[in-house]
């Protein structure tokens, strides 16, 4: 059986956006390892992709609170993997776990925004 490359594996259409977010890393004792403001490249309705200035060393402990124009929703993640660019900035792949309806519907309505 052939492998399915990862664009034929997404669930949901992706956009490129760039939305300002903010991220806290903790450890398993709840103390903030890191924190600060990223960036999304893309986004969908089941996750997206992010810019940081770092490598997350605890990704099972990675929060974030994305801008959708005037509202900031939290969102917890899972970070499905990450990669060091060029540039030395570093990529990681987000999904997007246990959204409250109300947060879903947010989500919904920006990126059909963007259609």
């Amino acid at each position: 059986m052939a492998s399915q490359n990862h664009q034929d594996r997404r669930r949901s259409e992706r956009f490129q956006t760039l939305n300002l977010l903010s991220f806290h890393e903790t450890d398993s004792q709840g103390q903030t390892l890191s924190q600060g403001i990223a960036k999304t490249l893309d986004l969908s309705e089941t996750g997206a992709l992010i810019q940081i200035p770092h490598q997350v060393i605890h990704p099972e402990n990675f929060h974030i609170e994305i801008a959708l124009e005037e509202e900031i929703i939290k969102v917890n993640v899972d970070v499905v993997d990450q990669v060091q660019k060029e540039t030395g900035e570093w990529q990681l792949r987000v999904k997007f776990l246990n959204l409250k309806p109300v947060i879903r519907h947010r989500l919904t309505s920006f990126i059909r925004s963007l259609q």
